[in-house]
């Protein structure tokens, strides 16, 4: 950087700070911010394309090209095709932190659905750098569906809303429009493209985030019939008969029934259902962009913020180290930039979306970040990641991983490792971690495995619970005339305990005084509760977890 350089940010500093003290950490980001406008200004007008990022909710990596085919010509084919791309943690909230930090989960600290992310996102500096900003639909789990100050339009729902006329924010004013989920998505992110269309000098960033196709499984109206002649899901791993080389987590588990089979089987049928009405608003958005001229000026992010299982290894939902889980959708649309049609084989994955916006926005990488950016892909001979870190914090055990696109090494805390050779047993039905075999590579990525976790401060993983209390999982759930909401309190402090419906609107305050450490159970009874979905929230100090609750009659 030039002297000449130093000067115009020293001063842009004294601008933005006056004679206010700041600590070190504020006077970084001010350092940052300052020389992300300086580098913003000094790109050519236009030069700064605009931005869309969609994410689903737990879409399965192979589940693009026969339920979305126009997704499928219109943004995989027509740009790049990541096809070893992963979720670092295949849950949603820590996904998502991840994609918006490009941080892994043990680094921004959001390790579950209850977790609240207090890091940067790229979205505060896009629109500090002048961008307009909005969202259309999830944000986080942890997180209230009310505005936040960074987006420009928002448009949020309740993370356990539901399909059909939805209760949605739009720019702080609750509302419940008529219709499905996904198409009124759609409209929104439409309007909030005509919005950006009239500020031809600004760039625009959106997020469109549809709940597509997470639980509960109502696919649109005109689409129920769809797949009524699927075949039954089979791969040699499904259900899997054999799991004595497995860790014990897994042989603990017992072998589907033809129950469990049959709603697996109803599971997928109705999730690739759900992804059709994705697909067709996929293609009226992008029809919107290039009405307006602004198709190939806007680059296209593609993902999922994890996988699911559907019977694999005895398992369904996610939040497992195993392919199905781990592994997404992942493409890059921009043609100024991204061949039409290259099929990428090197390791990427949620956290690298973030250094790649900063780059293509003319930002600097901030140093917290761990993702790389995919533009380097894009040059001769790249120096590219060997391996990429996976990790998660399912119920009472944490797991870590050392992928390296071929082999998959894993350490599951207080419990058997594994190894997966990829190539070999694309399946992982066979742990090689005792195999002689493998002794070389075992004892590879065990190092490698200890640096990706030194690098990012993480000798000793966190826990997944806030250390001043825990919020349990309420039972029976759905319930009918009452429930027990238990929780734990590590110190003696003012607890409140409150109900919210799904508009956010509170239906009742169960608890707020001071409570002694210990655990509490708080018996919950609703024989006026309407039928329906319900958010309970406990809040200890200066710490907060919610949890979904269903009233059924």
């Amino acid at each position: 950087m030039s002297h000449d350089r130093d000067d115009e940010i020293l001063k842009l500093v004294e601008t933005m700070t006056g004679k206010n003290r700041i600590w070190r950490g504020e006077l970084f980001a001010v350092l940052l911010i300052a020389a992300a406008c300086l580098q913003a200004q000094n790109l050519p007008r236009g030069s700064r394309p605009n931005i869309l990022v969609i994410i689903t909710d737990d879409q399965r990596f192979d589940t693009i090209k026969d339920a979305m085919p126009r997704t499928q010509a219109r943004i995989f084919n027509e740009g790049v095709t990541f096809t070893a791309a992963y979720a670092t943690t295949p849950l949603c909230c820590p996904s998502r932190s991840s994609i918006l930090t490009g941080m892994y989960a043990s680094h921004h600290g959001v390790l579950n659905n209850d977790s609240t992310l207090n890091a940067v996102t790229f979205v505060e500096r896009l629109q500090q750098a002048g961008y307009y900003t909005g969202l259309v639909g999830k944000y986080l789990n942890s997180v209230e569906a009310t505005p936040k100050p960074c987006y420009d339009y928002w448009v949020g729902m309740p993370s356990e809303g539901e399909y059909y006329n939805p209760y949605l924010n739009v720019n702080g004013i609750w509302t419940n429009p008529q219709g499905y989920l996904t198409y009124l998505l759609r409209d929104y992110a439409i309007d909030f493209l005509k919005n950006a269309a009239a500020r031809r000098d600004q760039p625009f960033f959106l997020f469109f985030n549809p709940k597509t196709p997470h639980l509960p499984l109502e696919p649109a109206p005109s689409d129920t019939n769809l797949y009524s002649n699927l075949l039954p899901y089979r791969p040699p791993n499904y259900n899997e008969q054999d799991v004595s080389d497995k860790p014990a987590w897994l042989r603990s588990k017992p072998r589907l029934g033809a129950q469990a089979q049959k709603s697996l089987d109803s599971l997928r049928q109705r999730q690739l259902q759900m992804l059709w009405s994705l697909d067709l608003s996929i293609e009226a958005i992008l029809d919107e962009l290039k009405n307006q001229g602004r198709l190939d000026q806007t680059v296209i992010f593609y993902i999922s913020d994890n996988g699911y299982f559907w019977g694999e290894h005895r398992l369904t939902g996610k939040v497992r180290v195993y392919e199905p889980a781990s592994r997404v959708a992942f493409a890059l649309r921009y043609p100024a930039l991204a061949p039409a049609g290259k099929i990428e084989t090197r390791l990427v994955a949620n956290i690298d979306i973030a250094p790649t916006i900063y780059q293509l926005a003319g930002l600097p990488v901030p140093p917290e970040v761990d993702g790389r950016s995919l533009l380097a892909l894009f040059q001769p001979q790249p120096d590219w990641r060997k391996e990429l870190l996976l990790e998660a914090w399912p119920p009472g055990q944490y797991y870590s991983a050392a992928h390296t696109g071929r082999h998959v090494y894993v350490e599951n805390e207080n419990d058997r490792p594994e190894l997966y050779d990829l190539t070999k047993d694309p399946n992982q039905l066979q742990n090689s971690v005792d195999d002689t075999n493998y002794a070389a590579i075992v004892n590879d990525l065990k190092e490698r495995l200890r640096k990706l976790l030194t690098a990012i401060g993480d000798k000793t993983p966190p826990g997944p619970i806030p250390s001043s209390f825990a919020l349990l999982q309420n039972y029976p759930n759905p319930f009918r005339e009452a429930t027990t909401i238990r929780f734990v309190t590590g110190r003696r402090e003012r607890v409140t305990l409150q109900v919210f419906d799904i508009s956010g609107r509170l239906v009742a305050t169960l608890l707020d005084r001071q409570m002694n450490a210990g655990e509490h159970a708080l018996k919950f009874e609703t024989p006026a509760l309407p039928n329906g979905m319900y958010i309970y929230r406990l809040q200890a100090g200066a710490l907060a977890q919610q949890r979904k609750l269903v009233v059924m009659r």
